[in-house]
């Protein structure tokens, strides 16, 4: 025998409706990740010997010279974050990052700029992939420029 709706159940699911609302149109601002793309060939093996391929990151100069200093510490340490990331059986990732401002053949490029459907960070093309950074991201903490690179990073 079921129970008629009250208005509790009624104002519950009301406000349930509502938050799913929220959720959605708040990550509507990001853009969906990549995840059948080929992965990278990268520029060859990692030298940690662990067996995994080097994938360069080069700082585009539309982030200044010398390079913003924000964004090249959190380019590090989100860099430090994917090398070191360890699953529950203690396997890392294919890739090794290696920040090289030197690189004529990026693996990824960091750019300042507008990135796609105006989100506050996006990945496009590949390989090389550009990651694209709002102007503003440098005036961010520390553990949210990280956060942004890191992500784009793993779309």
């Amino acid at each position: 025998m079921s129970r008629p709706l009250t208005s509790l159940s009624y104002k519950s699911l009301f406000l349930l409706g509502i938050f799913f609302l929220f959720v959605a149109v708040a990550w509507a601002g990001c853009p969906d990740c990549f995840y059948n793309l080929t992965p990278m060939n990268g520029q060859g093996p990692a030298p940690d010997g662990s067996g995994r391929r080097t994938i360069q990151i080069r700082i585009d100069a539309s982030w200044g010279e010398p390079t913003n200093t924000a964004i090249w510490n959190g380019t590090q340490d989100a860099r430090n974050e994917w090398n070191g990331a360890r699953d529950a059986q203690g396997n890392s990732t294919g890739y090794y990052l290696d920040l090289n401002q030197s690189t004529s053949t990026p693996d990824i490029i960091i750019i300042r700029g507008t990135p796609l459907g105006n989100a506050c960070a996006g990945v496009t093309g590949g390989p090389p992939y550009v990651i694209t950074l709002r102007p503003g991201t440098s005036d961010l903490s520390a553990e949210e420029i990280r956060g942004h690179i890191a992500h784009e990073i793993g779309c």
